[in-house]
């Protein structure tokens, strides 16, 4: 059984350890029958198994690399997989102070009396007091592999996209109606890659994305598929309209051209917006990448879903949190917000733009509303970043700013 302020020692890299302890047990809530846990990774990362009168035992992590900005790393956890006890070691239990035991469950940013809710425990739990101690001890070696890697995932995904998006996309479209079933299957194929969409004629159906090594084996795959689906009875469906049609990525392969809809990869052409990782692209940042999933979670449900009302309703009603809509962006305005809410400002501004590429991602369009509150939210982000001085060059950020003309020009 887990009690409060019970420690647990995980097992790092290099046969270093780590240690997170339980604030808090028993936290339930209406979207699930699981329980959660309020769990506080500590800064502990050392060689030697802690003893229980450690200090660092009582310290939350504050990760401080890259973009991460201090916060106490206390988060809201679910264990469906009933691993805390089975995988990890006990090590003894620290009461809790006063402050301690007056935390509560309220999902927040950990800044504001709330905590994240950051999923499943997993079994690597705690591998980022490793990553902190290496960006504390060995920084210029730990960025440059960073850097690298990343380098090397960005150019074999820019490579690929470049591609799909190069290659000339070959498409085709079947029906299979009889007395029983009305279902449609199409499938769209350029350089290494193919989408199929299928499902109930008049819905937006599934996709599902394959790479092949060369365009070749893409090609032949494809074709394959196609001669398969006409044995099966499927017939020829020149009235589908690719342009009147919705387009949801494949949850495993994620961001891809070729289950966006046409007029987003005809005009945005960038890979910066089909990149998961990258800070500042549309879906990149941990905040856009909540937005476009909850988007598609919604839009699923329903067609009449209201993209010019979602960044309020994502952040004030599924976040709990506030928004701020880009109103004023005199420089004054933005500072005195920047100062006083920075979280609420930029979240609320990411939340925005992220909502109308998914618009445009999703249907091809957007409403003159969304457009101009998404631009004004990447102009107002522009200032913010010189303002808490996230941005040290002294000029506008490229991506930014080439995001803000490529959604005024669409």
């Amino acid at each position: 059984m887990i009690n409060n302020g019970d420690v647990f020692i995980t097992k790092l890299e290099r046969g270093f350890f780590g240690a997170f302890r339980v604030l808090k047990t028993g936290g339930h809530y209406d979207f699930s029958n699981e329980e959660f846990y309020l769990i506080a990774l500590t800064s502990y990362a050392d060689n030697i198994k802690p003893d229980i009168s450690d200090r660092r035992l009582l310290e939350p992590l504050r990760e401080k690399r890259f973009f991460f900005r201090g916060i106490p790393h206390i988060n809201i956890y679910s264990d469906h997989k009933k691993i805390i006890e089975k995988d990890f070691e006990y090590l003894g239990n620290i009461p809790l102070d006063q402050a301690e035991a007056q935390a509560t469950f309220k999902v927040g940013d950990g800044e504001d009396g709330g905590y994240p809710l950051a999923g499943a425990i997993q079994s690597d739990f705690g591998f980022e007091a490793f990553l902190e101690w290496r960006f504390e001890h060995e920084k210029e070696i730990y960025i440059k592999e960073m850097k690298d890697e990343e380098e090397q995932r960005l150019n074999a995904a820019r490579q690929m996209e470049s591609e799909t998006r190069n290659s000339p996309c070959i498409k085709a479209a079947y029906r299979f109606k009889d007395e029983k079933s009305d279902k449609f299957w199409r499938i769209e194929y350029a350089g290494t890659a193919f989408a199929v969409n299928y499902g109930k004629a008049g819905t937006t159906g599934t996709y599902q994305v394959k790479e092949f090594c060369s365009a070749e084996q893409c090609e032949k795959e494809a074709k394959k598929l196609i001669a398969s689906k006409i044995k099966k009875g499927y017939q020829p469906y020149p009235d589908f309209d690719p342009d009147n049609h919705f387009y949801i990525d494949d949850e495993e392969n994620g961001l891809h051209p070729l289950t966006s809809h046409p007029r987003f990869r005809t005009h945005f052409t960038d890979d910066i917006y089909y990149d998961a990782s990258d800070e500042e692209a549309p879906f990149g940042s941990d905040e856009g990448s909540d937005t476009f999933a909850q988007i598609v979670e919604d839009f699923r449900k329903s067609k009449a879903f209201d993209f010019s009302a979602f960044p309020e309703k994502l952040v004030e009603t599924y976040w709990g949190m506030t928004y701020l809509p880009a109103m004023d962006l005199s420089r004054e305005a933005v500072e005195t917000l920047a100062k006083s809410d920075a979280t609420n400002l930029t979240q609320s501004d990411m939340v925005t733009y992220a909502t109308a590429f998914a618009q445009i991602k999703i249907t091809g369009q957007i409403g003159t509303e969304l457009k101009t509150a998404a631009m004004n939210a990447m102009k107002r982000l522009i200032i913010t970043a010189e303002l808490l001085e996230w941005n040290t060059t002294g000029q506008p950020s490229e991506i930014t700013t080439k995001m803000i003309n490529d959604l005024e020009r669409f």
